[in-house]
């Protein structure tokens, strides 16, 4: 009956943060009448024996809508406007610098972190919090200090919506920041020296990472261990990151059940043994259980490591997993799996609904599920501890691939190999190793040193096993799974491992067969697709035919771990299944045309590039030879022609970078799409002079984004588009695209998309024309997503 009630506790609320637009309170309403309802005829309803799910379900919905109708709001009109705020630092302040895309050199100095806010200033009025506080998230450009948790601070801040580019396969980076409770994010404009009493705060986290700064300094692996001491990953490369997620070993790097399971483990071993040491000399010790005094130690380090860890989400998780176990051994019932998964799951949500947004969720629990039914198998077998140690991470590995292809669209093929190696490791050498680094760095600074090198001596061997598996050919697998074929997959892997009888376990592999079979199976793509993808105040095409990948521009450069190739580019490919790029145009040198060239030539075999700006490019790198892009190029994909129409023979060499733009049209017999670059209207006129009416096009990739300096009227006349699209970020302040260009737009009678509020924008050529698709972001807009309502000047505003 509890578990019944569990699953439909949690599947509704779930369920809750699906809704497209937020459920009005008639919902709220109609769920409090149907549960009354059920309480006064409770003695009927209980011979139903799914009767407690439904409980389950509607008590899930009244406990998600509460917590959020309670959740602090940030006010509105202190957002894209200058405003002072107070507040307390809260979390730990990631420090870094600045970097260009063409010199990849450092700039200005910059923090990152968290603020509680207590108070705001809109207009000489002030708004007050005092204990449900809202939460933001800041940038400090150029600072002149470093900021410490615990401190209370003003600012003068501008902010904005949580709104992000939101890709097929790209992070969703508006359901993180509401999962993590963001109210807004933005940026410090100046530090304000208030005549308010502003406290300091002793902050354990910030304490620690202080006194094992000088310890981890020359450690080669200090971004590992800074994570898996105190939560701190913003020391890991992106090259790491990239190998421990080819490899399936991500999971062992970041603080989880594992790690806080490990820890509480050690706390329960570890005041067993004093248990028995003061037996002898304490009647009260001697009377006191030693399975309770052992539980009160596994209690209290499981506390300590989640604190030092931030209390994130998944530490918070694994903590009251660790409670649901010890409530057990309390109430001394004896240890059933099922029971304490779902006492641990209707903590972790009743803790925080927003949890069953994260992907740890579904993975960690799925991941212990699997586990009990794996030992339940093994303990009816005789199997070695090496061969059992082989079983579960196989069983492990198979089980966690539908997940794990769901959320990033691919597996790690090699990863049973990786984890077979990697887990034992962290497990039982690398972290209690560590945790004994850190105990006696607070006693001997001689001896710190010395366990330091064998700590960086033992992870330098692992590394190098990782690093040989995230080289091997073939190392990740392009896998799609829809939701349907997760149910189906997991019910049919359970109903195996129950083991009930031959005819259930046939009809469990069956099913697992079918639910994975269509990941397989797809149709072939016949029509030719092309989708700009949202990437901000950039620019990036895609072209798909049935046999061949093109690419436009690859988006911008923001930092050497984000770009758009990172960030929309290599995900859409790799969730769309394409291996390759046949054909790489980028327009020319400017950071928001070619700013992800780098990371899509590490990551993916492209066979052939072209740029306006070619010398520039060849010279940033060696992977790869840019020909110069010349009008009159041809190439021929399947029923795709690519045209280069621009830069012309015999122009003169640009004053501008714009101006040596690759301008290019895409045809489908006698349907085409025009791509301009970032190519002013000086050099439209002269492509006008020039083609004539050759020009004309369906559709038009507007150029430089929509800039007045681009997109004359004559030349729209000219090309005659039914649609224009606008590349553009949102309240970015270029205000693109502007008020002019839009009025010619209109004046042509076409119609007009901005990759700002619409998201990406995708087309398929169906026989005739270019029918438009709807957007992946409109596809999965959830309420909690902003989402543009006014338009004013070709700007966007909520």
């Amino acid at each position: 009956m509890f578990i019944r009630f569990v699953i439909g506790f949690v599947l509704s609320t779930y369920s809750f943060y699906q809704f497209s637009t937020f459920p009005s309170i008639e919902w709220m309403i109609a769920s409090l009448i149907l549960l009354a309802w059920a309480w006064f005829y409770r003695q009927t309803l209980l011979k139903f024996s799914y009767i407690h799910f439904f409980i389950g379900v509607i008590i899930g919905f009244q406990w998600a809508f509460l917590q959020t109708f309670l959740s602090p709001v940030f006010p509105s009109q202190a957002l894209n406007t200058p405003v002072e705020i107070i507040g307390e630092v809260v979390g730990l302040v990631q420090a870094g610098q600045t970097s260009s895309f063409l010199q990849q050199n450092k700039g200005r100095p910059k923090q990152k972190f968290d603020l509680l806010v207590s108070k705001v200033y809109i207009d000489n009025q002030e708004i007050k919090w005092l204990i449900n506080r809202p939460k933001i998230r800041l940038n400090w450009y150029g600072y002149a200090e470093i900021t410490r948790p615990g401190k209370n601070q003003q600012f003068l801040v501008k902010l904005k919506y949580n709104r992000a580019s939101f890709n097929l396969g790209g992070f969703d980076y508006e359901t993180y920041l509401f999962k993590e409770n963001i109210k807004a994010t933005g940026y410090i404009l100046k530090k304000i020296e208030s005549s308010e009493p502003l406290h300091r705060e002793f902050n354990l986290r910030f304490w620690l990472s202080e006194h094992l700064a000088p310890v981890f300094a020359d450690s080669e692996f200090k971004g590992i261990f800074k994570a898996l001491i105190y939560g701190d990953k913003a020391d890991i490369s992106t090259q790491d990151w990239e190998m421990l997620k080819n490899t399936g070993t991500i999971h062992l790097m970041a603080i989880s059940g594992l790690h806080v399971g490990l820890i509480a483990g050690i706390g329960f071993l570890l005041f067993g043994w004093v248990w028995w040491l003061l037996a002898g000399y304490s009647r009260w010790v001697f009377n006191a259980p030693k399975v309770y005094f052992a539980a009160i130690g596994a209690l209290t380090f499981a506390t300590i490591y989640m604190v030092l860890a931030g209390a994130s989400i998944p530490t918070q998780r694994a903590w009251l997993m660790v409670v649901a176990v010890l409530v057990f051994v309390a109430i001394k019932r004896s240890f059933q799996p099922s029971s304490a998964l779902a006492l641990a799951a209707i903590l972790v949500v009743l803790w925080d609904p927003r949890s069953v947004l994260s992907p740890g969720f579904w993975l960690s629990f799925t991941a212990v599920a699997l586990i009990f039914a794996s030992l339940s198998y093994l303990q009816e077998k005789s199997f070695n501890k090496w061969q059992q140690l082989l079983v579960i991470q196989l069983l492990l590995t198979i089980g966690l691939t539908p997940f794990v292809a769901f959320y990033y669209y691919q597996f790690p093929v090699y990863s049973i190999i990786a984890n077979l190696v990697a887990v034992p490791f962290v497990t039982l050498i690398g972290l209690p190793l560590l945790f004994l680094t850190v105990m006696i760095s607070f006693v001997s600074e001689s001896l710190t040193i010395h366990i330091m090198w064998f700590n960086d001596f033992l992870w330098s061997g692992m590394w190098k096993w990782l690093h040989w598996i995230s080289d091997l050919e073939f190392n990740v697998f392009p896998l799609n799974i829809e939701v349907w074929q997760l149910v189906l997959f997991y019910a049919g892997i359970f109903i195996l491992l129950a083991r009930v009888n031959y005819q259930k376990m046939i009809l469990g592999l069956t099913l697992m067969i079918i639910a994975l079979g269509f990941s397989f199976w797809s149709e072939p793509q016949t029509n030719v697709r092309m989708t700009v993808l949202d990437v901000g105040q950039a620019q990036a095409v895609v072209f798909e035919t049935k046999n061949h990948t093109l690419l436009y521009d690859t988006g911008a450069y923001w930092s050497k771990k984000l770009d758009g190739g990172k960030m929309a580019v290599l995900p859409y490919l790799n969730a769309r299944g394409r291996q390759q790029i046949d054909l790489m145009i980028v327009s020319h040198s400017d950071s928001d045309h070619a700013g992800g060239m780098h990371s899509i030539l590490d990551k993916i075999k492209v066979k052939e590039a072209v740029s306006g700006q070619a010398k520039i490019l060849n010279k940033l790198t060696e992977k790869i030879v840019f020909k110069p892009c010349v009008a009159g190029q041809t190439w021929q994909f399947d029923e795709l022609k690519v045209e280069v129409i621009a830069p012309l023979p015999g122009w003169e060499t640009p004053k501008k970078d714009n101006d040596t733009s690759c301008v290019v049209k895409f045809s489908v017999e006698n349907s085409s799409i025009l791509i301009m670059g970032d190519l002013s209207k000086r050099y439209e006129k002269k492509l006008q002079q020039f083609y004539n009416t050759e020009l004309n096009a369906d559709i038009l990739i507007a150029g430089h984004h929509g800039s007045k300096t681009s997109t004359t009227l004559k030349f729209l006349q000219q090309v005659n588009p039914a649609e224009v699209i606008f590349t553009t970020g949102y309240l970015h302040r270029f205000n693109h695209p502007h008020p002019k260009v839009i009025k010619h737009v209109e004046l042509t009678g076409a119609k007009w998309w901005n990759t700002a509020c619409e998201g990406d924008v995708s087309y398929e050529f169906n026989g005739d024309y270019w029918a438009k698709q709807e957007s992946y972001r409109k596809q999965h807009l959830r309420w909690y997503h902003h989402r543009c309502s006014k338009i004013q000047k070709g700007r966007f505003y909520q």
